[in-house]
């Protein structure tokens, strides 16, 4: 299904998923599209963006973190 749903409403960008581990555990996911640059004044730079932006649109895109690990998943 979710295939389905990339396949049909990615446009132009690549599916770019970042994990965050604590060893093998996985404690945090972001679910990420990268938009290439468009040669115009509005976009003149790729875009890195949360995967349901744009076109589709959703009220929860996020990053999905493991309960207890959040402030270590966003250290830097």
């Amino acid at each position: 299904m979710a295939f389905t749903w990339w396949k049909h409403l990615r446009e132009d960008r690549l599916l770019s998923i970042l994990a965050v581990r604590r060893g093998s555990e996985l404690v945090a996911i972001a679910p990420l599209a990268l938009r290439p640059r468009r040669f115009t004044r509005a976009c003149p730079l790729p875009v890195l963006e949360f995967l349901g932006s744009g076109f589709v649109g959703s009220d929860y895109l996020d990053v999905i973190v493991r309960n207890g690990a959040e402030t270590e998943a966003c250290q830097p």
